[in-house]
């Protein structure tokens, strides 16, 4: 069985579904199946840039040129009994060869500003797409109630399969190339509204205005350009873009807490990267969370009052955090990419069933 699947994401992004992509095929291969035969196709144009006209050429390329005409010819040419459409629904699988799709989030029904207007434009063709599936993976339960609630899709075509942890307990880690305070909070996520950094910065500042000092803030994540921004930073914020897999170690491994204010996940990666490296979680009760983190992460309600408290009781109580911390390790455990990928193995199978 020969399965081609999308990995597109490589070249215009650096976020969750990348990281899904990568370590799901790493995954398969690793299962040693010699029945098992991963064939990666792709748009592989960089565009990792903002710039216009040339970014919006790229991205028309990719969505009316390549998804419709090129990628199915690309998975005829390959002879792939399948078509795994990784993240863009879209993508046109040839005549006689089926195709799933990862369904990560729906987020544009619950925060639509997130995103650019071209997103919020075409998402119709997108939503089109997933009710055509003829299944669909699903990243979280929260994810796959979601496609039931507002695709009307059927839970008998619906798998979850749940994302891993790349990282280890032993992995290795290098400090950024920055000074860095003896004592911090953590934000990873990129900058975008959906993410709620907005919501820290008005922890911050009722803090200040009840004159009660708070450890600074560092902020892993890139800008995403095209979309609302979370105000004037306080005293204390440091922005450090993106950073590798070393240093993000490095940061997870030292944080009093990973602060996560989203306001929805389809799954919620950095809850999970924070609990394998022993950190503690402060986020709120939406969407996947409460999945993936258990009884694990302190929950706050999406309000600056309930953030700001729950950060003084972790910093005042580090005998707590401590045992929430050891239980993020036991927690961990129960996520690897080995078990997404299994699941997603008996998927493929399942269709060829049928």
């Amino acid at each position: 069985m020969k399965v081609a699947i999308d990995i597109s994401p490589y070249y215009y992004g650096k976020r969750g579904v990348t990281r899904y992509i990568r370590c799901l095929t790493s995954a398969l291969r690793a299962l040693e199946d010699p029945t098992l035969q991963i064939e990666e196709i792709g748009y592989r144009i960089p565009n990792f840039h903002y710039t216009q006209p040339l970014r919006a050429l790229k991205t028309i390329g990719r969505e009316f040129l390549w998804q419709p005409f090129v990628a199915p010819y690309s998975v005829a040419h390959s002879q792939a009994d399948l078509l795994h459409a990784t993240c863009n629904p879209c993508l046109r699988s040839p005549l006689g060869v089926p195709k799933i799709i990862t369904l990560h989030d729906l987020e544009m029904f619950y925060t639509p500003d997130r995103f650019r207007w071209w997103s919020r434009k075409r998402f119709f063709w997108d939503v089109a797409a997933y009710r055509r599936a003829q299944f669909l993976l699903c990243v979280s339960q929260a994810t796959a109630d979601d496609a039931m609630k507002f695709l009307e899709f059927p839970a008998s075509k619906i798998v979850v399969t749940p994302l891993g942890s790349h990282f280890t307990g032993d992995s290795p880690e290098a400090p950024p190339q920055i000074s860095l305070p003896s004592e911090y909070f953590l934000f990873v996520s990129a900058l975008e509204p959906g993410k709620n950094l907005k919501l820290l910065n008005d922890v911050y500042k009722l803090a200040e205005n009840r004159n009660i000092p708070l450890p600074p803030l560092l902020i892993v994540g890139e800008r995403v350009q095209g979309v609302s921004h979370e105000g004037t930073p306080p005293a204390g914020w440091t922005y450090l873009g993106h950073q590798s897999d070393l240093e993000l170690t490095y940061l997870y491994r030292r944080a009093i807490a990973l602060l996560v204010p989203t306001r929805y996940e389809g799954f919620g990666l950095p809850v999970l990267e924070a609990m394998t490296l022993g950190t503690a979680v402060i986020c709120s009760p939406i969407s996947s969370l409460p999945e993936v983190g258990g009884d694990v992460p302190f929950y706050a309600e999406q309000t600056p009052s309930s953030y700001l408290e729950k950060m003084l009781f972790i910093i005042q109580n580090s005998n707590i955090r401590d045992e929430k911390i050891s239980a993020g390790l036991e927690r961990a455990k129960l996520f690897s990419w080995q078990r997404c990928a299994q699941l997603t193995s008996d998927v493929y199978r399942s269709m060829f069933a049928l």
